[in-house]
């Protein structure tokens, strides 16, 4: 029988997922400050205003990638629980901007299955390193909605 993994006693699988979180921590050197600017804070007024406004039943959100925390208020107009999760000085600025956020990767969240109604991702999740395994815990601890927005490319010549 073919084994996916490694050897019986897992050797391979180890050397594998320590590649992986290798990888990882060299990734955690390429983070960088997101402050609020005015073209991200329309586009994300505007997101909100279109599709978080219309959400039936909503109560909580959590905005991941949330940088400086610019969108918390503006989610906050339509979910009485809102927090964020961001890393590096981000984390810090919401923090002493007395914002509720967690510092945490976006692939592995620290919550629970099914915690908060909406997980609202604006221009995130184009920098994962393992986007579906990043989709997956999205969907995880969203109990009913998936807000996600992404960069639309332009070609130049």
């Amino acid at each position: 029988m073919a084994r996916l993994f490694g050897d019986r006693n897992g050797t391979r699988t180890l050397d594998r997922f320590r590649h992986i979180a290798g990888y990882l921590d060299e990734l955690a050197d390429d983070i960088y400050e997101q402050p609020p600017d005015e073209g991200h804070t329309a586009q994300a007024r505007e997101v909100i205003d279109r599709w978080v406004s219309v959400l039936d039943g909503l109560t909580s959100a959590l905005d991941v990638g949330c940088g400086q925390g610019f969108a918390l208020p503006l989610l906050a107009k339509h979910a009485r629980r809102v927090e964020g999760v961001t890393l590096g000085n981000d984390y810090q600025v919401c923090v002493d901007n007395g914002l509720s956020v967690r510092e945490s990767d976006m692939s592995f969240l620290p919550y629970a299955d099914d915690e908060f109604d909406l997980i609202f991702a604006r221009h995130v999740l184009e920098h994962s390193p393992m986007p579906l395994l990043t989709l997956m815990e999205w969907r995880r601890v969203s109990k009913r909605w998936l807000i996600i927005v992404v960069p639309s490319l332009t070609v130049t010549s």
